[in-house]
C-alpha cells in the first residue's frame, strides 16, 4: 500500500488527469459535462443551505420498518450518497448503552497505558497513532447488541436493497 503524502497532492492530481485524458474519448466534452453537472448540484446544495433546509436526507426508522419510504426520498439518498436514519433505537436504550460503554471504558482503564494495550489490537495495528485504538470498544456488549439487533438488520437490509446490480445481463 502506497503512503499518502499531502505535499504531493498537486502532482498526483496532474498525473491522474493525464492518465484519464489518455483513456477518455472526447475528454474535453466529457469534462465539461461533468463540470456542468457538479455546478448544478453545488447550486442546489447552496440553495438548500440558504433556505435552511437539510442537504442530507433524513428518514425515521419507523418509515423504513413500515415500508413508507417514497421513491423521491430513495432517489435523494442515492443522489447524496448518504442518509441519516433517526430513531432506530429507543432513547432509553441508547442512554443505557452509552452508560455501559462509559463504565466499560472506566473499568478497563481504556485511556491509560495504551502502549501496553496496543498488542491486543491486531486488526487495527497499522494505525500509527498515539490515540487509543477502537478494537476493545468494538467488541463491548453495547456495540455487539447494536450490530446484532433486529432494528439494525432492518436498516442494513433496506440500505442494501436500494441498489440493484447486474452482471452479464443478470440481476443480482
Amino acid at each position: 500500500m502506497q503512503s499518502f503524502d499531502p505535499a504531493q497532492i498537486e502532482q498526483n492530481i496532474i498525473k491522474q488527469k493525464i492518465k484519464l485524458k489518455e483513456q477518455s474519448y472526447n475528454y474535453k466534452i466529457n469534462f465539461e459535462n461533468i463540470e456542468k453537472k457538479i455546478l448544478i448540484d453545488v447550486e442546489e446544495i447552496e440553495k438548500l443551505i440558504i433556505h435552511n433546509k437539510k442537504v442530507i436526507p433524513e428518514i425515521d426508522y419507523r418509515n423504513i420498518k413500515n415500508k413508507l419510504i417514497n421513491n423521491e426520498i430513495i432517489d435523494l439518498v442515492k443522489k447524496r450518497g448518504c442518509v441519516v436514519i433517526r430513531n432506530v433505537f429507543e432513547k432509553e436504550k441508547v442512554i443505557e448503552w452509552n452508560y455501559e460503554i462509559e463504565r466499560y471504558i472506566d473499568e478497563n482503564n481504556y485511556y491509560e497505558d495504551q502502549k501496553e494495550k496496543a498488542g491486543l489490537d491486531k486488526y487495527f495495528s497499522d494505525l500509527q497513532s498515539g490515540k487509543p485504538q477502537i478494537f476493545g470498544l468494538y467488541w463491548s456488549k453495547p456495540q455487539v447488541e447494536v450490530r446484532q439487533s433486529e432494528n439494525m438488520a432492518i436498516v442494513k437490509s433496506w440500505l442494501n436493497n436500494l441498489w440493484k446490480y447486474e452482471f452479464e445481463n443478470k440481476k443480482i
